[in-house]
């Protein structure tokens, strides 16, 4: 189970964050803390989701 926690994680934070403009690979802030429930930004989850599956085509 926490193996593939850190993997989705990983592939969430492969992608740069729209909201809080964080960097690929770097965590989702806000007011210029990591977010503390929940891993990112729906956004970026949703951009996320959205390369992984044009990578797959």
């Amino acid at each position: 189970m926490v193996e593939a926690d850190v993997a989705a994680r990983r592939s969430v934070r492969s992608v740069p964050c729209r909201h809080c403009h964080s960097p690929a690979f770097s965590p989702c802030t806000s007011n210029g803390k990591p977010l503390t429930k929940s891993p990112a930004h729906p956004v970026r989850v949703d951009d996320a989701f959205a390369a992984m599956a044009a990578s797959a085509t």
